[in-house]
Parts: structure tokens; C-alpha cells; sequence
């Protein structure tokens, strides 16, 4: 076994252990209980009855406590779990009268599988599409308008290498590469690497343009430049064509076809970037 890998391991504490979300209790005869596990930095608060979302959504509040409190509970602890469930319901707004049942799974019925319908909910006006749209088999999706993690910073640091998109990696010839992959750009630089090392032009053009340009050309493997962080496959393309048409390169593909209509777009980038050239020319002399 590898000396950095390390186990851990939980003590009981007052005849109590939790493991995941289950608190496991041992009795005075020696036979175990179960009830829910919460941490000491619960604090009970959950979505409010009261803010702006679909029924279904605060339902599911109700739904996944009650369902939670019956199957992790025995017997014994299941009446007073649900007494606590209750008073949380209640302090976060919702109008429960009683303890719910559990409720029984029921059969859906067979529908046509379709592309379901994403839009944000707003309340007497996206619910009554949901219920058109329901009638021809369309399952309608309710996003939130702004999320928060689109409003605050994220506190982990973003590293571009670590993360899928269009890299460019520049040779001394004046000509560049222009890249992307699904992976980390770090992955595929370190392939790139691999293939200069053992000659194999047939997975790196890098590897084919030293080969053909000998070693008077120096690739700037060890400084690789992330143009665009991008996850996903269509944008990546997009943008790999249009900054392969920008840059004099040494790809072996065009890439992906763009059409004509980008054409004034690509060609103001490349003036933006000659008098950026030109600005920085000049203030070096």
C-alpha cells in the first residue's frame, strides 16, 4: 500500500454512531437502532413555502423529509423524527396539519420520450404552457432565472491548463497551433510532448512540423496559451475555426467549416489584433 494513502475512521460517541446520513444507537441490550443523522451545523432551513417556485418544487420539500424520516428510522425513532420534520416544515413556512403517510409508488403511465421544455418558471404564466405541453407528452423543466453561483465568485482557483477548451501553441517560425480538446489542455499538451519525443507525426502535427522544419524551429511546448476555456463540443469547434483563420498556422485540418457570415467578425479580430501589434511596437521603441 502506497505511504500517502490514509484511512479514517469515526468513534462512538455517547452509544451513538452516524455513517452518511443514518445516526446508528446502541441499546441497553446490546442491539442496534437508527434514526436520521444531522450535523451539529444543521440549521433546519430549507426552501421557503413562500418563494417564487413551482408547487412540484416545494412539495418535494415535504416529500424528501417524510420519505427520509421513514426509511432510515426504526420504529422506535420514527414518531419522533416525524414530530421534528413537522416543527421544521412549519418554522420554514409550510401549512402542515399532520404527520404525511408515506406515499406509494405509482405506476406512470407509458409516454413517448421527447425533448423536454426548459424555460424559467413564472408563476400563472409558464405553469399553464407546462399544462399544455403536458397533454402532448412534453416534459416541462423549471429553471431557476439566476443561480448563485452565477451571482458570486467562485472561491476555488481556476487554473485554464486544468481545465477543456482552444489552446495555441506558437513555433519560431512565426506560425502557431491551434488546438482544442474535451480533456484538460494540459493533458493534450503533455501528448503533444510525447509525440515530439518518439518522432510520431501521425498523432501530433506538432510532431510532423519538427520533423518536416528540422530543428532549426523551437516549439513553445512549455508555454502553451488557453484561448478559451470551453466545455462543450460545438462552441469549441466554432472557436478553434475562428482562431485557426485568424493566425498563420501549420494545422493540417481547416477545421471546422464556417460559413460566410463570420466573416466580417474574423476579419475585424485580426485588425484589432495588428493594431494591437502595432501599439505594442511602438512603445517598445
Amino acid at each position: 500500500m502506497h505511504a500517502k494513502i490514509n484511512f479514517t475512521y469515526e468513534l462512538e460517541n455517547e452509544r451513538t454512531l452516524p455513517f452518511l446520513d443514518v445516526k446508528i444507537l446502541v441499546r441497553a441490550d446490546g442491539s442496534l437502532g437508527h434514526s436520521v443523522y444531522r450535523k451539529s451545523t444543521h440549521t433546519d432551513r430549507y426552501l421557503q413555502a413562500d418563494s417564487h417556485h413551482h408547487p412540484r418544487q416545494l412539495n418535494s420539500v415535504v416529500t424528501s423529509l417524510t420519505n427520509r424520516a421513514y426509511d432510515l428510522c426504526d420504529e422506535e425513532h420514527l414518531q419522533e423524527e416525524l414530530t421534528h420534520v413537522m416543527k421544521v416544515l412549519r418554522s420554514n413556512g409550510y401549512r402542515i396539519a399532520k404527520h404525511k403517510k408515506k406515499p406509494t409508488n405509482r405506476h406512470r403511465r407509458c409516454e413517448v420520450e421527447r425533448q423536454p421544455a426548459f424555460m424559467p418558471y413564472v408563476k400563472g404564466v409558464t405553469d399553464k404552457v407546462a399544462n399544455i405541453l403536458h397533454k402532448y407528452a412534453i416534459k416541462t423543466v423549471f429553471t431557476p432565472f439566476r443561480k448563485v453561483s452565477q451571482t458570486l465568485r467562485s472561491p476555488k482557483d481556476s487554473f485554464p491548463l486544468e481545465r477543456p477548451g482552444v489552446y495555441k501553441v506558437d513555433c519560431s517560425c512565426g506560425k502557431s497551433y491551434i488546438g482544442q480538446t474535451k480533456r484538460t489542455v494540459a493533458c493534450r499538451i503533455s501528448e503533444h510532448i510525447r509525440a515530439v519525443k518518439n518522432n510520431d507525426a501521425q498523432k501530433s502535427a506538432i510532431a510532423q512540423h519538427i520533423l518536416e522544419a528540422g530543428s532549426s524551429h523551437w516549439i513553445e511546448l512549455h508555454n502553451p496559451q488557453v484561448i478559451s476555456t470551453e466545455r462543450h463540443y460545438i462552441p469549441r469547434l466554432v472557436r478553434e475555426a475562428i482562431e485557426i483563420t485568424k493566425y498563420k498556422n501549420f494545422n493540417r485540418e481547416d477545421g471546422f467549416q464556417l460559413s460566410r457570415a463570420w466573416n466580417p467578425v474574423v476579419q475585424l479580430c485580426k485588425t484589432r489584433k495588428s493594431a494591437k501589434k502595432e501599439k505594442v511596437r511602438e512603445r517598445t521603441q
